[in-house]
C-alpha cells in the first residue's frame, strides 16, 4: 500500500509540474518571463477567460495518504474529458493546481467550462469517493509569469469563479449570473439553469448564482448556504409588488371612507348575514403521482407503472410516492393506517434520514420520491396526508424528527401526546381543503390552494392483505 501511495503521489507531482511547464511554453499572447520584470498597468493585457473552478469537498479531513490518491484520480478524470483534450490541443487552456482541486481557464469558447463540468460530473458517477463541487464564471484576467517563471493568470475572473464554487456542496455545478445570462439565450442550456439568488461570500461581497443540472448530472438540491436565500416571487418582481401594494392601499383607503359615510347615513342598511370570505394569498400548486410495481409470490411482475393513486392495490404490491412542488417550501408526508388490533398508526414517510437527510425543504420544481412502500395484512383504505408550507412547521418538525430517528420503530410516531398534536393539526386544516384534480391521461394529480399551507389527503384502496405501509 505504501508503494501504491508513493506511485500515485509521484504521478500527481509530475502531472502538476507538467501543467505549469506546458502552460509556460504554450501560452499565446501573454508576457514572456523576461518581460515580466518590466510590466506596468499599461503593458499588461486584459483578456476574457471562462473559468471552471473545482475542489474536493472536505479534502483536509482525508487521511494524509488518501489526499494525493483522490487528487490523482480527479486529475485523470479531467484529462480524459473531450473538452479538456480539445481546448489543450487548440492551446486555449491553462491549468492551475490549487491544493485541494484546480482551476481550468478556457479562452475563446464560453461554453467550454460548462461542457467540461458536465463531462466530469458524468465520470464521477463511477467514483463515489470523490465529492466534488464546481463553479463557473467568465471574467477579465491577466496572463503573467509567476516567481518560478511559469505562466499564471490573475484577476477578478479567477477570484469570482472560486467564490461561486464556494457557495456549493458536493455535486453542485454553480454558475455566475454573467454566465447564466449568456447560456439562457441558448435552448440547449436554458432549461438546465435554476436561479438561486444572491449569497454573501468572502469579505461581505455578494454574488448571484445559478444551479446547473440536467439528466442526472449536477446536484438539483439547493446548496445549504443558499437554502433560505433562494429568490422568491416578491424578490424577483419587487417593482410589481410595490405597484400592487400601492393600489391595495388606495383601495382600502377609499373603502374606509365609503364605510364611514354609510355608517353615518340613516338610510344605510346592514345585511342580516354575510358570506364567508374566500381564501386569500397567492396560489400554491403541488403535483403527485405513484410509481406502482405489481408483485406476485414476492417477485416483480412486469414494469412499474404510473398512477394518480386511484388504482386498486393488491396484497404485496409496492409503490413509490412522487411529489413536485411548483414553488420552494417545506413538505411533510404522513401515513395514517390501521394496525391488526384496529388502532391507528402514524408513519412518517417524508422527510426521513434516508430521504432528504431529514430536511423537509424542497426547491421549486424539484421532484422528491419516497422509498418503496408496500401493503400487508388485509383490505382497507390507507390515508396519506400531504402537508406543504411556505415556512417550516415548528409543531410538526420535532415530532417528525423524533419518529425518523427512532431506533425501536423507525418512522412511527408512538408518543400519545405527539399523536394527539398531529391529529389536532390535521383536523384544524381539514375544514378548507384545496382543489384536487386527477389527470388520468397523464397519471398525475394536481393540488391547488391559496395561503401559506396546503393540506390534502390521498386515499389508497387495497384488497386483502394490506392495512399497514412498510418500507423496504
Amino acid at each position: 500500500q505504501a508503494s501504491l501511495s508513493g506511485t500515485k503521489g509521484d504521478s500527481t507531482a509530475k502531472w502538476a509540474s507538467g501543467i505549469q511547464s506546458q502552460s509556460a511554453a504554450g501560452t499565446v499572447g501573454g508576457p514572456t518571463p523576461s518581460a515580466s520584470r518590466k510590466l506596468t498597468s499599461e503593458t499588461l493585457v486584459l483578456e476574457t477567460a471562462h473559468v471552471l473552478f473545482l475542489d474536493i469537498v472536505s479534502y483536509s479531513t482525508l487521511l494524509i495518504d488518501e489526499q494525493p490518491m483522490r487528487l490523482f484520480d480527479l486529475q485523470e478524470i479531467i484529462r480524459e474529458t473531450n473538452e479538456f483534450a480539445r481546448a489543450q490541443a487548440a492551446n486555449q487552456l491553462m491549468r492551475l493546481p490549487t491544493g485541494d482541486g484546480m482551476a481550468l481557464v478556457f479562452f475563446g469558447d464560453p461554453e467550454a467550462p460548462v461542457r467540461c463540468a458536465l463531462e466530469i460530473s458524468r465520470a464521477l458517477k463511477e467514483h463515489e469517493d470523490i465529492k466534488l463541487r464546481m463553479g463557473i464564471h467568465s471574467g477579465m484576467v491577466y496572463r503573467m509569469a509567476d516567481i518560478n517563471t511559469n505562466m499564471n493568470v490573475s484577476g477578478g475572473g479567477i477570484n469570482l469563479a472560486q467564490r461561486v464554487m464556494d457557495c456549493g456542496d458536493a455535486g453542485h455545478i454553480l454558475v455566475s449570473k454573467r454566465v447564466a445570462d449568456d447560456l439562457e439565450q441558448l435552448s440547449r442550456w436554458s432549461n438546465c439553469l435554476h436561479d438561486l439568488g444572491e449569497a454573501e461570500v468572502k469579505h461581505g461581497a455578494r454574488v448571484h448564482v445559478y444551479n446547473l443540472h440536467s439528466d442526472g448530472l449536477g446536484n438539483p438540491e439547493v446548496p445549504s448556504q443558499l437554502r433560505h436565500t433562494a429568490p422568491s416571487f416578491f424578490a424577483k418582481h419587487a417593482s410589481l409588488v410595490r405597484g400592487v401594494a400601492l393600489v391595495l392601499a388606495l383601495t382600502i383607503g377609499l373603502s374606509l371612507l365609503a364605510l364611514n359615510y354609510w355608517s353615518k347615513s340613516p338610510e344605510a342598511v346592514v345585511p342580516a348575514t354575510t358570506s364567508a370570505a374566500p381564501a386569500v394569498g397567492k396560489e400554491q400548486n403541488l403535483a403527485y403521482w405513484l410509481t406502482v410495481q405489481k408483485v406476485q409470490n414476492r417477485k416483480d411482475v412486469g414494469a412499474p407503472v404510473e398512477s394518480t393513486g386511484s388504482l386498486l392495490f393488491e396484497s404485496g404490491w409496492k409503490f413509490r410516492f412522487n411529489l413536485r412542488s411548483m414553488q420552494s417550501g417545506f413538505f411533510y408526508l404522513l401515513n395514517v393506517g390501521l394496525k391488526k388490533e384496529g388502532t391507528e398508526e402514524y408513519n412518517v414517510l417524508f422527510p426521513t434520514v434516508e430521504n432528504n437527510g431529514g430536511d423537509p425543504f424542497i426547491a421549486a420544481n424539484q421532484i422528491k420520491q419516497t422509498q418503496w412502500l408496500l401493503f400487508t395484512d388485509g383490505p382497507g383504505v390507507e390515508k396519506l396526508w400531504l402537508i406543504w408550507s411556505e415556512q417550516p412547521l415548528a409543531e410538526l418538525d420535532s415530532i417528525f424528527k423524533d419518529a425518523a430517528l427512532s431506533k425501536k420503530d423507525p418512522g412511527v410516531i408512538t408518543d400519545a401526546t405527539q399523536i394527539e398534536r398531529v391529529r389536532a393539526y390535521l383536523n384544524s386544516k381539514g375544514t378548507n381543503p384545496p382543489e384536487v384534480i386527477a389527470d388520468e391521461s397523464k397519471n398525475v394529480t394536481t393540488v391547488k390552494g391559496r395561503g401559506e399551507t396546503l393540506v390534502s389527503v390521498v386515499e389508497l384502496y387495497h384488497k386483502p392483505q394490506s392495512t399497514k405501509l412498510e418500507t423496504q
